[in-house]
């Protein structure tokens, strides 16, 4: 049987942290014609990494930032393509929700492409309003490449069993 770990990280740790950009760059940057390692990371250089390893590599990760008081803003949500549709992703989050809820704070919230938006739905989240378009001008003007919707969880919003 697969034993999977649950941990959370931040960019201090060099070897997790280099895991969770190459992952992030496959799943999320390739998929619309960038490179990650082209952007300036210096600003999530005090997110908060939670990711899920098996034999040490990672296959799962995300980050937080403080958005304001009791309320963590989700980012780059990533799932390696082999471990995908196999209810990691939910189960990471819920690791997460556990640890922020016992740290205080109150909500989550985050901007999801539209193939995510029914996952976070699924896992408790609610539309904050109807869907945006973001422009990529680097790709060029007429290029969009980002449905997002802005969803939140408020945590009494629902009851998170345990597994």
């Amino acid at each position: 049987m697969e034993q999977f770990k649950f941990f959370k990280f931040g960019t201090e740790d060099q070897e997790y942290y280099r895991e969770n950009l190459i992952l992030r760059n496959e799943v999320l940057r390739k998929t619309i014609g960038k490179n990650i390692f082209d952007d300036d990371l210096e600003i999530e250089k005090n997110n908060l990494f939670y990711g899920i390893t098996i034999h040490k590599h990672l296959i799962a990760t995300f980050s937080l930032f403080d958005e304001e008081l009791l309320t963590a803003h989700l980012v780059a949500f990533a799932v390696k393509k082999d471990f995908q549709k196999q209810g990691l992703g939910s189960r990471l989050l819920k690791y997460a929700i556990d640890d922020l809820r016992n740290r205080g704070y109150k909500q989550i919230k985050t901007n999801a492409r539209t193939s995510a938006h029914g996952f976070y739905l699924k896992n408790g989240f609610k539309d904050l309003g109807p869907p945006i378009i973001i422009l990529d001008w680097v790709l060029m003007i007429t290029r969009w490449y980002m449905f997002c919707s802005h969803l939140f969880l408020k945590f009494f919003d629902r009851v998170f069993k345990s597994d």
